[in-house]
């Protein structure tokens, strides 16, 4: 659902002296060519908002990755694992694939982050070395685990 506002614009023209003749005279057409635009902007957004946009293609797989579908996140494959630095914070990407039939959350320290649900693949930004756990509503702990790898992915059945 697409809502478009308009907002149109009076202008007021007042006249203080018989030497504005010749501004006034161009005012009507200007105040004109000002009304054409706004009824072609209203078309426009009228059309735009009763077309439905496509929906998006999904992303063909290869035969050799065809096992290996919960390696994917926005249609794309998740980038490979790869060691982190073991010293320092770096900037990393966490992927869950949830098979657990529960919503999950990532949790880091007290607050939770990223609902994960059941049957998908969630993304999390983190830092290497820290350490997170995915919880369920209640809190319950299903893993805790130290980053260790820049888009380390980790599978709960």
């Amino acid at each position: 659902v697409t809502i478009v506002s308009l907002t149109i614009i009076a202008v007021v023209i007042t006249r203080s002296d018989s030497s504005s003749d010749d501004l006034l005279a161009s005012e009507p057409r200007k105040l004109a060519l000002a009304n054409d635009r706004i009824a072609t902007l209203a078309t426009k957004a009228t059309s735009t908002a009763a077309t439905p946009k496509p929906a998006p293609s999904p992303a063909p797989f290869a035969a050799a990755t065809a096992t290996h579908t919960k390696k994917f996140f926005d249609g794309k494959p998740i980038p490979p694992e790869k060691k982190a630095p073991s010293k320092g914070f770096t900037a990393v990407n966490i992927y869950l694939h949830n098979e657990t039939g529960a919503q999950l959350f990532f949790r880091l320290g007290r607050k939770n982050y990223n609902t994960i649900p059941s049957g998908y693949t969630a993304r999390q930004k983190a830092f290497a070395n820290e350490k997170w756990s995915v919880v369920d509503f209640e809190g319950n702990v299903y893993k805790s685990f130290r980053v260790t790898h820049y888009n380390q992915f980790i599978n709960l059945k």
